[in-house]
């Protein structure tokens, strides 16, 4: 059985270990393939975004950065971000939403393709607050 660490390290960038503004915090047990759909559809929705910090379950991964995770992509025979696998429709994935919350006092923001009941919360001012 092959091991699902390998497949979420070629989302990450090994020599990019700082913290950016923006992190994607994925539910507990999410699988590779979810992780790399969901940043696909982060890197999808702004196309101005270079970098992520990715977290599952709470525990860091580490930091996604856009030419990195499309180089992992086509390595893997992907066109394009939601270019289809020819086992489903291209685009997106409908599995999930976005969400995204916002620290109202820094630049903190955090995404979130689930909604567990408590918002993240900013290391400095607390909860975070829903922003679309």
């Amino acid at each position: 059985m092959s091991d699902p660490g390998m497949f979420f390290a070629l989302l990450v960038d090994p020599e990019d270990a700082a913290p950016g503004p923006l992190r994607l915090e994925l539910p507990p047990g999410t699988s590779p393939a979810v992780a790399a759909a969901a940043l696909a559809a982060v890197f999808h929705a702004d196309p101005g975004l270079e970098r992520v910090e990715v977290t599952v379950g709470g525990q860091p991964l580490g930091v996604s950065r856009r030419e990195r995770f499309a180089g992992a992509l086509s390595e893997m025979g992907s066109r394009e971000f939601g270019g289809g696998d020819h086992a489903a429709l291209p685009g997106l994935s409908r599995r999930f939403a976005l969400l995204r919350f916002a620290c109202r006092d820094c630049d903190l923001a955090v995404l979130r393709v689930h909604a567990d009941g408590q918002p993240p919360s900013c290391p400095d001012h607390g909860p975070m607050e829903l922003t679309r």
